[in-house]
């Protein structure tokens, strides 16, 4: 069964507004759901390039949802 890649095109303001409102980490633990705000936009900044790759990586074909089509 060929492999699909579905990529979530997300705003990176909307990203880091719903990053605020996860929860940090328990009381002896390093993480939470919450990860630092520049985690995030890394991440949030390498997403394009990583996009290119995703073909090489065995991905049979790659689909991009933006904003528009996600659901408030």
């Amino acid at each position: 069964m060929p492999a699909v890649a579905v990529v979530v095109d997300t705003p990176l303001e909307v990203c880091l507004a719903r990053q605020d409102q996860r929860p940090g980490p328990l009381p002896g633990q390093r993480w939470g759901r919450a990860v630092p705000t520049t985690v995030v936009r890394n991440q949030h900044a390498r997403t394009p390039a990583s996009l290119d790759t995703l073909h090489t990586k065995g991905f049979a074909r790659v689909v991009r949802v933006d904003q528009a089509d996600q659901p408030d």
